[in-house]
């Protein structure tokens, strides 16, 4: 008898393959969430050569549950302008109008996500990923962006990092506090030429972190969530900004935008207004 060293050296290959970000045949999604205490982080430009947009913005449906996942949907409709179930669902429910239906119907109402793409500082070897900023950052961010005493944060040569502080929540708040600083000192991206040049040519793209779903996917899952809100009490929804979609990224053109009879006439006009 004696220690397993294959044992030992395959839960070490693991546990190295997951903080790559590699899980066997599934590769985990390229978002970045930000740990307690202090990261430097530092937003990559879009492009070396164009003009771009540093922060994207995407609308997402928050704290869809449906059996024990809460699912994050990037919506059809606030984003493309396509039929989405979930948009015909609180649609008819604010038209249903009682306290209950609308209470359910503004869980559906999608929200402004903004998103950056960044190397975290000490793991670089992680590459590109999407940090999603809440409003406050967003603001922040902005505001540098437009005062000329500041620059170009994000200039491959002459930007800054971003100190990330993540306060764990106290007493009766409900999120943890997350706070950005922009360095006072100007520093490049990397001292390694090759280095800017592979990250700019792999941001991820951002349905890698948010897929899009097909028209009978999310009538699917609109339907398993209504289902269980018929027979769970409400309030077990918690935003905790975690993303647990899927689905494919292909999208389906056969619905056009309002046609609700399409979700079984919008689950039989709530079950008859019950």
């Amino acid at each position: 008898m004696g220690v397993n060293f294959q044992a030992l050296k395959e839960r070490l290959k693991k546990m190295n393959d997951q903080k790559n970000g590699n899980y066997g045949d599934q590769k985990r999604k390229p978002k970045w969430t930000p740990p307690e205490g202090k990261t430097e982080v530092r937003i990559v430009p879009m492009s070396l050569t164009e003009d771009y947009d540093p922060i994207t913005t995407v609308h997402l449906i928050y704290g869809i549950k449906v059996k024990d996942w809460n699912h994050t949907i990037l919506s059809p409709k606030a984003n493309f302008g396509k039929a989405c179930p979930f948009d015909e669902l609180r649609v008819e429910l604010f038209r249903q109008g009682t306290d209950d239906a609308k209470a359910l119907a503004k869980k559906l109402f999608p929200k402004e996500a903004h998103l950056v793409p960044i190397i975290v500082r000490g793991e670089e070897h992680m590459g590109v990923r999407w940090w999603g900023c809440n409003k406050t950052i967003y603001d922040y961010l902005m505001d540098k962006f437009f005062d000329k005493r500041w620059g170009d944060m994000t200039h491959p040569e002459t930007g800054r990092d971003i100190t990330v502080t993540r306060i764990p929540k106290r007493g009766t708040e409900q999120f943890d506090t997350i706070k950005a600083d922009l360095s006072p000192t100007q520093s490049p991206l990397s001292e390694n030429s090759k280095d800017v040049q592979d990250w700019t040519s792999a941001i991820p793209d951002i349905h890698e972190v948010y897929p899009v779903q097909t028209y009978e996917e999310l009538e699917t899952l609109v339907k398993e969530w209504f289902a269980s809100n018929q027979k769970t009490s409400e309030g077990d929804e918690v935003d905790n900004g975690v993303d647990y979609s899927s689905g494919s990224e292909s999208k389906s053109d056969e619905h056009e935008s309002g046609a609700y009879g399409d979700i079984d006439e919008a689950f039989d006009a709530i079950l008859d207004e019950v």
